[in-house]
C-alpha cells in the first residue's frame, strides 16, 4: 500500500535523508539576509568539512582563472561569491542523495546528470535572454526531479511498478506516478520544500516544471524556462529524463512567448558541455569528495 503524500514526507523528515536539511537551508538563510557577511557563509561552510574542501577545490580551479592558490576559505569564498557559493553547496549535498542505486533503465547516476545540466542551462537561459540573474533557477534545476528518488528510496516496490509502466507504455513518469499513487514527483518536491522553508519561487517553479502555464503568475516564466531546458537536455541525451514524450507544441509554445529563437539554444549547447565537463573535474558530476 503506497504512503500518503503527508506520510512520505512525514517519513522523509524521520529520516538521514534529511540530513543535507540543514546546511542547504542555512545557505539559503545566509544569501537572503541582507545583513549576513562572508563571515556567516564561511562558518557554515566549515560545519561541513568536504563542502569547505570542495569550495577550496573549485576557487583554485582553471575555470575561475586565479592566479594564486587560495588556502583560506574566507578568500575562497569572497573570489567565487555567494551565488555560485550557494550553487557549490547545494550540489554537493544533493550529490549524497542522487548518487545511490540503479534499476534497469533508471540510473541515479543519469539523473543527477540530467539534474545538473537543466540547472546549468536553466540559469543560462534566464541570463542570456531574459537578462536576470534567476537566482533559484539552479537550485530548481538540480531539484526538480528530487521527488523521483525520494519515491525510489522510501518506496521502492511502488517505484518499481512505475518504471515497468513508464517503460510498457511509453509513459511519462508524471502519469505512471500518479497512477500508482495517486500523486506525482513534484508534489513530492513542493512539500518537501515547505517543510524545508524553500522560497516561494523555488516550490512553485519545482511543482509546475511539467505544466508552467497552471503556476502562479509571476513564477510562471521560471516554471516554463526549466520546462525547456529539461526538453532540450532529453533532446541532446544529457542524462537520464523522466520524460518519454518530448512535447514539442508545448516548447514551441513557450518560446514563442518568450521571443527565444531556437537557434539561439543550439548555441548555449556547447558552453552547457563545457560546463559540464568542468562539473565533472571539480568532482560535482561523478565525484562527491
Amino acid at each position: 500500500m503506497p504512503l500518503k503524500l503527508e506520510e512520505l514526507i512525514s517519513e522523509v523528515n524521520n529520516s538521514n535523508f534529511a540530513s543535507i536539511r540543514g546546511i542547504i537551508t542555512g545557505i539559503f538563510d545566509i544569501i537572503n539576509n541582507s545583513r549576513s557577511s562572508v563571515n556567516d557563509l564561511e562558518a557554515i561552510i566549515k560545519l561541513d568539512p568536504p563542502l569547505a574542501a570542495k569550495v577550496l577545490k573549485v576557487a583554485n580551479s582553471a575555470f575561475y582563472a586565479s592566479r594564486v592558490e587560495f588556502k583560506d576559505l574566507k578568500e575562497a569564498v569572497l573570489w567565487i561569491g555567494f551565488d555560485e557559493i550557494r550553487n557549490i553547496a547545494v550540489t554537493q549535498q544533493l550529490y549524497k542523495v542522487y548518487m545511490r542505486g540503479n534499476y534497469n533503465s533508471f540510473s541515479r547516476k543519469d539523473l543527477w546528470k540530467n539534474s545538473i545540466a537543466t540547472a546549468l542551462l536553466a540559469k543560462m537561459i534566464f541570463r542570456r535572454e531574459f537578462g536576470e540573474k534567476g537566482e533559484n533557477l539552479y537550485t530548481a534545476g538540480l531539484i526538480h526531479n528530487i521527488g523521483i528518488i525520494i519515491i525510489d528510496q522510501f518506496m521502492n516496490d511502488e517505484f518499481h511498478d512505475i518504471l515497468q509502466y513508464s517503460d510498457d507504455n511509453n509513459a511519462d513518469h508524471i502519469e505512471s506516478e500518479t497512477k500508482f499513487l495517486g500523486y506525482d514527483h513534484t508534489s513530492v518536491a513542493y512539500e518537501l520544500g515547505k517543510t524545508w522553508n524553500f522560497p516561494e519561487e523555488l516550490n512553485e517553479t519545482v511543482k509546475y516544471h511539467h505544466n508552467p502555464d497552471e503556476a502562479t503568475e509571476k513564477y510562471q516564466k521560471t516554471a516554463g524556462t526549466i520546462f525547456i531546458a529539461d526538453y532540450y537536455c532529453k533532446k541532446w541525451g544529457l542524462g537520464y529524463c523522466d520524460i518519454n514524450n518530448l512535447n514539442e507544441d508545448k516548447v514551441t509554445e513557450l518560446l514563442n512567448s518568450y521571443d527565444i529563437e531556437p537557434e539561439s539554444l543550439a548555441l548555449m549547447h556547447s558552453d552547457l558541455i563545457e560546463q559540464i565537463v568542468h562539473f565533472e573535474n571539480i568532482g560535482l558530476l561523478s565525484n562527491g569528495q
